[in-house]
């Protein structure tokens, strides 16, 4: 027993002793209030109660600072919270400080009012193919648009134009900008305007209160849909990569001709009730309302149908032999091609089996040799091949956390403290289930799934599991301090992901058209033929954020950074007392063992972690404190 405790004494002593201090420390003017890493480019951004600064990671040293205005300055050092006028631009190497934009590796002012003439900057877009930012403003004097193209690579204003508007240009919404290889779309108060993208020529400078814009698949014409603000009327959803503006849609859509800018129909379309959805088919335009559905002829503007099909919450149509197949809420009805209906009744969408959903609840779907995987925001069911009757059923609540691991083709369910994994092919099921002893099982926020096994974890816990779902480590990290407060760490609210990993999504409504999120790929209750259309909704968002990301990795310093949280992480991080000293615990994920710890010596750490460039930023008071690992 002597030589157990000498051990373990030999042991921590070891630790404790291999606790880094500092590499470099860093004296500002007043309190940090944050400290995180601008997205694109990774340089440390830190704010305080009088500036912001940036830091070279390497040296310690400041890059650049602006200071905040005197009133700012003093509700923060009163301790009332004036914020920060620094803002980062997305997909960018920029960041924006009050109205002025700037390049973060340099501090380099690129835009400013006093040099470029406006008096607001409204919104900025990542332009594809140009490797620019469009940037939207609002000029010095009234009802005046001015937009500016900044190169990435050097800063330069490729053009920029001035429109006069009817209106004074507000914030855009998240669906009012559109674009192709060649043109751009962007709704400027109550107009919207079309340009060349190359040189900024105005094509259309439009009269119509616009919500969306979105082309043609051609990209031979711009469509818009009438907008009525942030209203909880008509047909709102949330869009975009970046932003989360509430639209919400009219009744009226108009198309120009992008060669000329001139209204291709006689007359708008009106429909018979709140914009939903659009869709394009054989060439021509579907457009769906909160009542039903309509078919549009493209060129004319004029219906196809005689009238539309009446049916609620409709998600999609599809071109049958016979006419038209319309799906909606979860059941489908054939539709000859005058818009008539063939089947008297609608028919249920998935067959031959006894799953049962109700109208407005959205369900994924898993096929395996063996048989099909159910999942919807309440449950997953079971069916084996070739027999109607369900096998098992598994009850989901709000605090259950459910992800698909593509790398495996497994379903991922931790329930409580139960873990199960779900693979009909591999004998995987609600019989396998494993118990996890987490301490806190609601905090648990990431999965990842490495080469030999799962690492799931939340800020103070994780769990090592094989691919079959059984328990190779578990450890809780008790708090300094815990019982009066708990670690708080800058970014705590940003669920990882690496590799193939997966979001812990957990239970979502089915009124976001999902049921949960796999390894970043949108899951609806739509077949897979149907994952790779680009809807609307999709487009104006995911898709642009996407191939951004991949256009401006090259110009960067580091091609990995912006897409550093898909990179395969070796290490978590956890904060505890060890041997008396605070300390924050570097963990292996492959094996869960301890590999070196940091000492911060204060209850209530926040800090941020570079896993690019293994370091890690800690606050302490008006100090920025940088250790490398």
């Amino acid at each position: 027993m002597k030589t157990i405790y000498l051990f373990l004494f030999v042991l921590v002593f070891q630790f404790a002793t291999a606790q880094k201090q500092a590499d470099h420390t860093l004296a500002l003017d007043s309190q940090i209030s944050n400290v995180y890493l601008h997205q694109a480019t990774g340089i440390p951004v830190v704010t305080t109660g009088g500036g912001v600064y940036g830091v070279n990671g390497a040296t310690g040293e400041k890059i650049w600072e602006f200071k905040e205005s005197s009133l700012t300055s003093t509700l923060n050092a009163l301790g009332q919270d004036g914020g920060s006028s620094f803002k980062e631009v997305s997909f960018s190497p920029f960041g924006q400080f009050k109205q002025t934009v700037f390049n973060i590796k340099s501090g380099d002012v690129i835009l400013s009012p006093d040099k470029q003439g406006f008096s607001k900057i409204v919104d900025s877009y990542y332009v594809l193919g140009s490797k620019a930012i469009l940037f939207t403003t609002r000029g010095v004097e009234k009802n005046i648009a001015k937009l500016f193209l900044v190169k990435i690579e050097d800063n330069s204003i490729a053009w920029e134009k001035t429109l006069k508007q009817s209106k004074k240009i507000k914030t855009i919404p998240s669906t009012g900008y559109a674009q192709t290889d060649s043109h751009i779309g962007v709704v400027l108060g109550s107009n919207f305007a079309l340009l060349d993208k190359n040189n900024g020529s105005v094509i259309a400078n439009e009269k119509f209160s616009a919500g969306m814009l979105f082309f043609s698949e051609d990209g031979s014409k711009l469509l818009a849909v009438e907008g009525k603000g942030a209203s909880l009327v008509g047909g709102m959803f949330k869009v975009g990569a970046t932003k989360n503006t509430e639209v919400s849609f009219g009744e009226k859509v108009r198309a120009l001709d992008v060669a000329t800018g001139k209204s291709i129909w006689k007359k708008d379309i009106k429909l018979e009730d709140k914009f939903v959805d659009a869709q394009f088919l054989k060439n021509n335009l579907v457009l769906i309302d909160k009542e039903g559905v309509n078919y549009f002829d493209l060129n004319t503007g004029k219906p196809i149908w005689k009238k539309a099909i009446s049916k609620k919450k409709v998600k999609y149509i599809e071109s049958h032999s016979e006419g038209y197949v319309v799906y909606f809420k979860n059941k489908k009805q054939l539709f000859d091609h005058s818009g008539k209906r063939v089947q008297k009744r609608p028919e249920k969408v998935i067959k031959n089996v006894g799953f049962e959903v109700g109208d407005d609840e959205d369900f994924a779907v898993f096929k395996y040799d063996s048989g099909v995987v159910f999942v919807t925001p309440f449950r997953i069911e079971y069916f084996e091949k070739g027999k109607e009757k369900r096998a098992y059923k598994i009850a989901i609540d709000d605090e259950d956390k459910i992800a698909f691991d593509e790398k495996n083709k497994t379903l991922v369910l931790l329930r409580s403290k139960n873990f199960y994994l779900i693979n009909p092919d591999k004998g995987l099921g609600k019989e396998q289930k494993n118990k996890i002893k987490f301490k806190d099982h609601k905090s648990i926020n990431s999965l990842e799934i490495r080469d030999q096994n799962y690492f799931i974890n939340g800020p103070w816990e994780y769990a090592l599991l094989d691919f079959k779902g059984n328990l190779v480590k578990n450890k809780y990290y008790r708090q300094p301090g815990e019982g009066l407060r708990l670690a708080k760490n800058i970014g705590s609210a940003v669920f990882e992901i690496a590799g193939e990993a997966s979001i812990w999504a957990g239970r979502v409504n089915a009124a976001n058209g999902a049921t949960f999120y796999g390894a970043g790929t949108l899951v609806s209750h739509r077949q897979a033929k149907e994952y790779g259309r680009k809807t609307f909704r999709k487009g104006a968002g995911q898709y642009y954020a996407g191939e951004a990301s991949k256009e401006i990795g090259s110009l960067l310093y580091d091609d990995t950074r912006y897409n550093a949280s898909r990179e395969i992480k070796d290490f978590a991080f956890f904060y505890t007392s060890i041997n008396g000293k605070k300390t924050l615990v570097q963990v292996d994920k492959n094996n869960g063992e301890e590999v070196g710890g940091f000492e911060f010596g204060v209850n209530e750490p926040k800090y941020i972690i570079d896993d690019i460039e293994s370091r890690i930023y800690l606050r302490k008071k008006n100090q920025l404190h940088i250790y490398n690992f």
